[in-house]
């Protein structure tokens, strides 16, 4: 094997990490939203089936959506680490173009084909 292929499984290998990391962000970001989502479909048909005129079902489906995404976030955030080195990136996964620690690029290559398959 020689120094092209060499560098060509490396990159196909660091891509291939780079997308299993976007997909995992893609579901950080779904799950940012989603709770939001179910609060407010949830909130409009209690409220037209008469059940939040007490106001206590409305307050404990609120809170348990507010503390459930606070979760998500916290865990999302801290817990996001570098697909190649593991290492801790401690910020929202989509601003982050390299790794701070193995300085790797977290780019995806889509048009990245191996002529050989």
């Amino acid at each position: 094997m020689n120094n092209y292929d060499e560098q060509r499984i490396e990159i196909t290998n660091r891509n291939e990490k780079n997308k299993a990391w976007r997909k995992r962000c893609k579901i950080f970001y779904i799950g940012l939203f989603v709770p939001w989502i179910v609060l407010l479909v949830l909130v409009s048909v209690l409220g037209n089936a008469g059940l939040l005129k007490d106001g206590k079902v409305g307050e404990t489906i609120m809170i348990a959506t507010l503390v459930i995404w606070c979760v998500w976030v916290v865990f999302g955030i801290f817990f996001t680490r570098c697909p190649h080195c593991r290492g801790f990136l401690n910020r929202v996964p989509n601003n982050v173009k390299h790794c701070p620690h193995c300085t790797t690029i977290l780019k995806v290559y889509p048009d990245f084909e191996d002529p050989e398959l």
